[in-house]
């Protein structure tokens, strides 16, 4: 892994933040570190590896940031609501789920009509469907199917459910099994790095003027 940050060294040393070009989003360094393993990925990598995997889907899927069920578990308001008005038109919505330490994905199926909660440690969670049920149902489609998956990998460690939840998302989107994987964890670490960092910018702090200019 530490091969593959040199690699691109010249583009992030001494940058405030990575701007990552092609889906429009901000990371920073420190974040970037993250995808070292044994360390815990943040909100800043989830959000824009699952919009990389929403635009390589040519946008047939429909992905949320990590803060979009922290908002529809308070009131929603209109704008909310507005914003959300054509969330039943991509065949997938993929709704990545952060419970303080652990990281889930949820899954609205609209062309079966269901709702499936993807935890990486095979726990349920009743009340994170019940939400985006009645979110949903808030929009117009009234009939939902919940479902906890059990037929999936499960996390054998305590710091890789960021890189689970990714590996769930872009199976989902593929149509392919989430029951084993091709690779491991590392492995899907460097692909989310790479990938970020191909599509990246560095964007640096304005350096102060030096006296002399100023005078």
């Amino acid at each position: 892994m530490e091969l593959f940050f040199k690699i691109y060294e010249p583009i992030v040393e001494n940058a405030e933040h990575i701007d990552v070009l092609t889906v429009k989003f901000k990371v920073t360094k420190q974040s970037l570190t993250g995808l070292f393993s044994p360390n815990w990925l943040s909100d800043e990598i989830i959000n824009v590896y699952l919009k990389i995997l929403e635009r390589d889907s040519n946008f047939t899927v429909r992905v949320v940031d990590t803060f979009w069920y922290n908002t529809i578990n308070k009131k929603v308001s209109a704008k909310r609501l507005k914003k959300d008005a054509d969330i039943f038109i991509k065949r997938l919505v993929l709704i990545p789920i952060h419970l303080g330490i652990h990281w889930c994905l949820c899954a609205v199926d609209n062309i079966n009509k269901s709702i499936t909660y993807y935890d990486s440690l095979h726990s349920n969670n009743d009340k994170c469907l019940e939400v985006i049920e009645n979110y949903l149902q808030s929009l117009g489609e009234k009939r939902w199917s919940k479902i906890h998956e059990k037929n999936i990998v499960l996390q054998t460690n305590l710091y890789d459910c960021g890189v689970y939840t990714y590996f769930f998302a872009k199976q989902l989107i593929m149509s392919e099994s989430l029951q084993k994987f091709s690779s491991n964890m590392n492995d899907f670490r460097i692909e989310m790095l790479c990938s970020i960092l191909s599509n990246c910018k560095a964007m640096h702090k304005e350096k102060p003027k030096n006296v002399s200019e100023m005078i």
